[in-house]
């Protein structure tokens, strides 16, 4: 088997992992054999009061106990790390962050690391939350074998964007009763429409959203089973979307991420925004054969913030106020970025400053907060 058969097998692993948490520990075993490891992990690690920890291992048990109790917060590689270096996607070598004759210095490395044959690392970056907050897969190597080289960098990085995308799935999924009834239930709480398909492309699910954005037929319908634009092209661009995301369900390709489409409207109005993600095929009765999901928003259905409104408000700049209402009508922050032409540091940096003068502390409570105004405004 050659590393892309090998790699695809693990990213069908890694996706496997979503529905069934027990499997991170043999997908992670997969990755350390790929990369010739002696060890692998997911790791968090809070680089302001340097808590940490493994959320799955595949390292010797009195190596996790050790690492979770005591030894992640002198890790010498962690202790580097700084916000700059934590590009969710990159790769880090160790030896860029520290070198192999400062590590043999540390208490990492003498009363662990050399034990248990940790002595030499490779990181990738899953996400970071807030420059704080860092989530990360490593694979490591002890002293009697090679450090990690541009090819096993080549080959993790392949994997990260698979990791983040199931690790995401798997905490919108966590606590959520897997039944079809209960599954409905939370979906048609939402005020996205979603669909879920099979790996035919066939409609298995909607919730309450979809079906009222089906009967209006303005951009989207159903044929049978099937999904079907306003045109020609409009169906055909929407199934090659579907197709590819099935294609990343079943481990057919290694692209990773939501695709997405926009659907003109026959009645002239915004183009709905179509966001389709792979997701892993479950054994429950609300899932089964589910290969794929669409999240459909109609711009013109979502909500608007006054932006002068919101500047005497919340004392917000003009900048800081479009921003918000972006993010009231569901904009992700890296596509508000690209429309208002500024980089993602820069879009988040305003983010920041809108939660401070607004009061709140994370993203969606500030959407709450903001929905709730619309509302109210509406009301009066």
């Amino acid at each position: 088997m050659d590393a892309h058969d090998r790699l695809l097998r693990i990213v069908n692993e890694i996706y496997a992992a979503v529905g069934d948490p027990a499997r991170w520990r043999s997908c992670l075993a997969s990755i350390c054999e790929l990369l010739g490891g002696s060890g692998a992990n997911l790791l968090f690690h809070d680089l302001r009061d340097r808590r940490g920890g493994i959320v799955a291992s595949v390292v010797d048990p009195a190596a996790f106990d050790a690492y979770t109790k005591y030894f992640h917060s002198v890790d010498p590689w962690a202790l580097k790390l700084r916000p700059a270096d934590l590009v969710a996607g990159r790769v880090i070598r160790g030896s860029a962050l520290v070198t192999h004759d400062d590590l043999r210095r540390s208490e990492y490395y003498n009363d662990f690391g050399r034990s248990f044959g940790l002595t030499r690392t490779l990181i990738g970056v899953i996400d970071l939350v807030e420059e704080r907050l860092t989530t990360s897969v490593t694979v490591n190597r002890g002293d009697a074998q090679p450090d990690f080289d541009e090819e096993s960098e080549r080959l993790l990085g392949a994997l990260v964007p698979h990791l983040r995308r199931a690790l995401f799935l798997h905490q919108q999924l966590a606590g959520v009763d897997a039944e079809r009834a209960v599954l409905a239930e939370v979906l048609d709480r939402l005020r996205a429409a979603v669909i879920l398909v099979d790996a035919g492309g066939d409609v298995l699910l909607m919730n309450r959203a979809a079906e009222a954005l089906m009967a209006r037929r303005d951009g989207i319908t159903i044929d049978g089973r099937r999904l079907r634009g306003a045109s020609a092209d409009a169906t055909a661009a929407l199934t090659r979307a579907v197709t590819q995301a099935i294609a990343v369900a079943r481990g057919g390709t290694l692209a990773a991420g939501a695709v997405r489409v926009a659907l003109s409207k026959p009645s002239g109005g915004q183009a709905l925004e179509v966001a389709i993600t792979s997701v892993v095929q479950t054994d429950t009765a609300a899932g089964r054969g589910a290969a794929a999901a669409l999240f459909i928003t109609d711009p013109d259905e979502m909500p608007v913030v006054p932006t002068d409104w919101l500047t005497k408000r919340f004392h917000l700049t003009p900048a800081e106020a479009r921003i918000a209402s972006a993010l009231a009508r569901g904009e992700e922050v890296s596509d508000i970025a690209d429309r208002l032409r500024v980089t993602a540091g820069t879009a988040r940096w305003y983010v920041k400053q809108i939660l401070a003068k607004t009061g709140t502390n994370r993203q969606a409570d500030l959407v709450r907060l903001l929905v709730g105004i619309v509302a109210g405004l509406g009301a009066g």
